[in-house]
């Protein structure tokens, strides 16, 4: 299982513990191992000096490098490999399946994906007075990021892939009226695409998982892992 993680660093306390618990419960869902050291330029830990920012081209750039390494290590043996992509990493993964050809990959779970409309609100309307949130989540981004992105609503229709799309009812920026919305658009793919039913109680980001009951945390591994 590779990780392709949100715009959070995933080594910030925000996101540190959902990406612990993946890694926790990777080999009860039949994964030998989690690859979750993928990082999006623009990432940093926060007290560091950012290096970089976070661009489209960049992040599908870093995803292509990690996802060749994978081919090296897997493709020999004949072992493939699952993609779990988080937020705005759901674009990145959308789009590196049309940019590059990777045997090895068998299918991809977007959790979170959230709506071209969310990602401008953020990240150009609002893009001065979220300096101080992005600032926690150790992520660096310049105006230049959201004209970098394609929509997420074409980038799956056009998909080649089996993709799995699913999120939590608690979501902030991706709400089930648009996993309803992308189901329709769904509609006219190859078939390849399939929806999760909504984890009841899920928030699109937890910074501590103790936080949910029991039944949430299993019901969110099932639909990312199972």
């Amino acid at each position: 299982m590779l990780i392709f993680p949100g715009g959070g660093n995933p080594d910030t306390p925000l996101h540190r513990e959902v990406f612990d618990l993946i890694g926790q419960n990777t080999r009860r869902f039949g994964y030998t191992e989690m690859d979750g050291n993928l990082r999006w330029p623009g990432q940093y830990l926060p007290g560091d000096a950012p290096s970089g920012h976070l661009t489209f081209d960049g992040s599908v750039a870093a995803a292509d490098g990690q996802l060749a390494e994978h081919e090296r290590r897997y493709e020999r043996d004949g072992i493939g490999y699952d993609i779990l992509a988080r937020s705005y990493g759901t674009y990145v993964a959308l789009k590196s399946i049309l940019a590059g050809e990777f045997k090895g990959r068998r299918r991809i779970v977007l959790w979170g994906a959230p709506p071209f409309w969310v990602m401008w609100k953020l990240f150009l309307r609002e893009l001065d007075e979220g300096r101080a949130r992005r600032a926690a989540k150790g992520l660096h981004l310049e105006r230049s990021f959201f004209p970098s992105l394609e929509p997420i609503e074409w980038l799956l229709q056009e998909t080649p892939r089996t993709v799995v799309v699913t999120s939590g009812s608690e979501e902030a920026y991706s709400p089930p009226a648009f996993q309803a919305y992308l189901m329709q658009l769904a509609l006219s793919s190859r078939g390849n695409v399939r929806f999760r039913p909504t984890v009841q109680g899920a928030p699109h980001e937890t910074r501590r998982i103790d936080e949910l009951k029991p039944d949430v945390i299993e019901a969110y591994l099932n639909s990312v892992l199972g």
